[in-house]
């Protein structure tokens, strides 16, 4: 029993870990950067996440096809030790804003209750599960519905993961700001959702073509329709929770927001897969109706959320 019970004592670990760290990172960020500046540092801190994600899956790729235990055990130490670097540096390097004396954030119970009362952020995080149904669809249903709904190649998951992770890791710095200037926060999640519901139609859509090279370059093309809306989205979605976070209690507000990528976390699997044991295209149908919603949700809560917060320019 040692080896599955140790199992679950380290998965429940780096879960724990895992909420704490997103909870705890977004609140640093949003007390460190300028008003002006939060879209941009969100946008970094989503290209740096990705750029993580890619090359940390390209190694355990390599390492796995090692199929040593040497190699097993030296991932597992090395991110141990990374993650030790981290917290060092983060304590040494990275001081938090003086808090106020007896203000809510000392006080979880109370900073709860306010929370709880703020319909329009609760309503935020509702509409968030729902646009990030459509980040996760792309990591839970692409690999079973290109291998096994399409029948396209084993090596095009792979492919298409790594475009989108490379784009996304390179590309936010720069949509960021250029959708700052045509349109407000709420403005640039809507234009995300319309893109992601625009890929699962051209998703959806992929079966009237044949097997081979066409459908390969199709999908790789649709990929980009994901990536776009992730960049879009992502800085967009954290600031907006940032802004709309009263200073007092913007650290239980954005561990709450936190819940909005959780749920999605569990929900998409088992979604993706009864909808799919109906029919192989009713996920994109499902997921791009919800993605929809979203987009039209999104508007009326950032104008209860914020004040002034409209951009000028290109319309949501």
């Amino acid at each position: 029993m040692a080896g599955p019970v140790s199992l679950f004592v380290a998965a429940l670990v780096e879960a724990v870990g895992l909420r704490v760290y997103w909870s705890s990172v977004f609140a640093l960020i949003a007390e460190q950067a300028d008003g002006a500046a939060t879209d941009q540092w969100f946008a970094r801190a989503g290209m740096i996440r990705a750029a993580g994600t890619g090359a940390g899956t390209v190694l355990a790729g390599v390492l796995l096809a090692l199929a040593s235990q040497h190699a097993y055990r030296g991932m597992v130490l090395a991110d141990a030790i990374s993650f030790v670097v981290a917290a060092v540096t983060v304590g040494l390097f990275v001081r938090g804003a003086r808090r106020p004396a007896g203000g809510p954030d000392g006080q979880p119970s109370e900073a709860v209750r306010h929370l709880l009362r703020n319909r329009p952020y609760l309503g935020l995080i509702g509409v968030n599960v729902l646009f990030n149904i459509c980040t996760v669809s792309l990591a839970v249903g692409v690999p079973v519905y290109v291998i096994r709904g399409l029948r396209a190649p084993d090596w095009a998951v792979g492919a298409f993961l790594t475009i989108t992770t490379v784009v996304v890791a390179t590309c936010t710095a720069e949509v960021t700001p250029r959708s700052r200037r045509r349109t407000s926060r709420g403005g640039a999640m809507a234009w995300g959702g319309r893109l992601w519901a625009a890929w699962c139609v051209a998703t959806a859509m992929a079966v009237l073509l044949p097997r081979g090279p066409l459908l390969v370059g199709y999908l790789a093309l649709v990929m980009l329709l994901w990536a776009t809306a992730e960049m879009l989205h992502g800085p967009a979605s954290n600031a907006l929770s940032a802004e709309a976070a009263p200073p007092g209690v913007r650290g239980t507000y954005l561990a709450a927001f936190q819940y909005s990528f959780a749920t999605a976390d569990m929900v998409t699997p088992g979604l993706f897969g009864v909808l799919y044991g109906v029919n192989r295209v009713l996920p994109w149908v499902v997921v791009g109706c919800l993605a929809l919603t979203a987009s039209m949700a999104i508007r009326p809560l950032e104008r209860r959320l914020t004040v002034g917060g409209a951009a000028g320019g290109l319309r949501a």
